[in-house]
């Protein structure tokens, strides 16, 4: 179980994310900010479906991120990992730190979780 999480979704112009990436997209093309679920997140093997509690209105054009926030502040080992595979461009970033929520730049990542979106 994941406790206190937030998950948000944007619309972002381009393809990639731009040169140095921090946890509130300051310098990203992102717009259209949503937090689509918010509480516990206890997931198990295999595909765990999250039921939005707020809908995100795609724009049919841009691409989307989506964010993941833990704000749990305290880690412990068995969290798992989540499937996933390569991709040619930096499309994922990540960072973690102990006790409070990061501020900092994030690491850039070319592996992309696995994610299936349905409506």
């Amino acid at each position: 179980t994941y406790y206190n999480m937030t998950i948000k979704m944007y619309h972002i112009s381009s393809a990639s994310f731009l040169s140095t990436t921090y946890t509130d997209l300051r310098n990203q093309s992102v717009s259209d900010e949503t937090t689509i679920w918010e509480g516990d997140l206890s997931l198990s093997s295999g595909w765990n479906e999250i039921t939005f509690d707020t809908n995100f209105d795609y724009n049919g054009t841009d691409n989307i991120v989506i964010v993941f926030e833990n704000r749990d502040g305290q880690w412990s080992s068995g969290y798992g990992y989540g499937e996933n595979h390569y991709v040619s461009s930096n499309i994922v970033a990540y960072t973690y730190q102990d006790n409070s929520y990061p501020t900092g730049s994030m690491v850039k990542y070319s592996r992309r979780l696995n994610v299936k979106l349905g409506y």
